[in-house]
């Protein structure tokens, strides 16, 4: 969410200067930060957040946790609710986070077994903890898939699109090596290696002058979270001093869309949370 690319970042460059959801509110588009992790590490300090737990869901929460499935709930109740305004809803999920792999989806996605069903993982062998991740892709991919259908219901009112990113893979033993974390220059692909998807409604695509064939074209080359930023000012149309449309995955498949002007990065007013 930072602009500052993987080469020039830290975390003391990252909290003095304005991120993308700040910018965005600064375009005059609403922002909501749905929490099922750890927490946003400050990168949704100025905006609005719920947080799954909180919510007291007995369907989705227990032991502390709670299945990703709640957020896209949360969602479709955002939604509900006609703002008649641009919004951005960030779905920060638990995904496949370890080491507890075996609470990240429910028992009818248990499709791969052996499982490893502890958070101990030497305990398991590899089969068993690949096959434990793989559930959890699987209920991942079931959470992308019902995003897709809540904002496609949407999009009698609203032109929605869906943009998702890992923020890192995991080792699941090779090596000797689980988890993640390890420094870049270190780490193995299986941590650095992430999905990316973009799904959009045709209206979306119709107002923003999107070319999907293009897209595909794009969608063979090599990106990283560097892009995130760029892009996702992009798709709204936003231009700022800090812009970089050669990082704006979406920018040349959008011929001679509308743009608005929002000045550079600011320091940030931590007491500005709504």
């Amino acid at each position: 969410f930072s602009d500052l690319a993987r080469g020039q970042y830290s975390a003391s460059k990252a909290g003095s200067r304005e991120n993308l959801l700040d910018l965005l509110v600064r375009a005059d588009v609403d922002v909501l930060w749905l929490e099922n992790n750890s927490s946003c590490k400050g990168v949704c300090a100025r905006v609005p957040v719920k947080t799954a737990w909180d919510a007291g869901e007995s369907g989705y929460c227990g032991g502390g946790e709670c299945l990703d499935d709640l957020m896209v709930r949360q969602l479709r109740d955002v939604l509900a609710a006609d703002r008649g305004r641009d919004l951005v809803v960030v779905m920060h999920q638990i995904g496949s986070h370890g080491p507890s792999y075996f609470k990240r989806y429910t028992q009818d996605y248990r499709r791969f077994a052996p499982t490893c069903d502890t958070s101990q993982l030497q305990s398991c062998t590899q089969t068993e903890l690949v096959n434990t991740y793989d559930d959890s892709i699987l209920y991942t991919d079931h959470v992308l898939a019902q995003t897709i259908d809540v904002l496609a219901g949407a999009s009698d009112r609203f032109d929605t699109a869906m943009l998702y990113v890992s923020d890192h893979g995991e080792s699941l033993g090779e090596k000797g090596i689980y988890l993640h974390g390890m420094p870049y220059m270190f780490a193995p692909d299986a941590q650095t290696h992430v999905p990316m998807v973009l799904w959009t409604s045709p209206g979306y695509r119709a107002a923003t002058a999107l070319d999907v064939a293009c897209l595909r074209v794009e969608a063979g080359g090599a990106y990283s979270h560097d892009n995130l930023f760029h892009s996702v000012l992009g798709m709204f149309g936003i231009r700022t001093d800090v812009y970089r449309a050669d990082l704006d995955l979406l920018a040349p498949c959008r011929p001679g869309a509308a743009v608005a002007h929002v000045a550079g990065l600011a320091t940030p007013d931590e007491t500005a949370r709504p």
